[in-house]
């Protein structure tokens, strides 16, 4: 399988064979792989491949145009590494966690402030006070939920989840 996927405006050429991936010039052998991770941020795919030297390769997708030939990339490196033994999959990522998190806690914070008028705010702010705070209030609720759905967790390979490669 031979795809060009594209990330940050660059095109990469993947090219997964039976017992290798090439990523550009780089060569991987897939009994080599410890450990995938599937991650999506935004419009982002990525799969990152931890090998069992702790070096780490990714398979990154960042446009629409893009995200069929990266699933088809990823669920035929799933059935490759499936009957592998010692390979993790992991779906979700702590990074991922962490920045939800912080949105939170900023966003209630600026509110705080607003609410409080400790500091002057922009004009734009003027009078969103109220709108910040409910947003804020609203990611209380809606934070943990979103927290707890992006947290690492393992998965069947023959099944990835398609959510994270649609």
């Amino acid at each position: 399988m031979d795809v060009w996927l594209s990330s940050h405006g660059h095109k990469t050429r993947y090219v997964l064979g039976d017992a290798r991936l090439s990523i550009n010039e780089r060569v991987i052998e897939l009994s080599t792989i410890a450990r995938v991770r599937l991650v999506v941020l935004a419009e982002m795919q990525a799969c990152e491949l931890t090998l069992r030297d702790g070096k780490t390769a990714m398979v990154v997708n960042d446009t629409k145009e893009h995200s069929a030939s990266y699933g088809e990339l990823v669920r035929a490196l799933h059935g490759r590494l499936a009957p592998l033994p010692g390979v993790e999959f992991v779906r979700g990522s702590w990074l991922l966690v962490g920045v939800l998190a912080a949105i939170g806690v900023v966003v209630i914070a600026f509110a705080v402030v607003l609410q409080q008028g400790w500091f002057s705010v922009p004009p734009m702010f003027a009078g969103k006070a109220t709108l910040i705070m409910i947003l804020g209030f609203a990611w209380i609720v809606l934070g943990p939920l979103l927290v707890w759905k992006s947290r690492p967790r393992g998965y069947d390979p023959r099944s990835p989840p398609a959510e994270l490669l649609a």
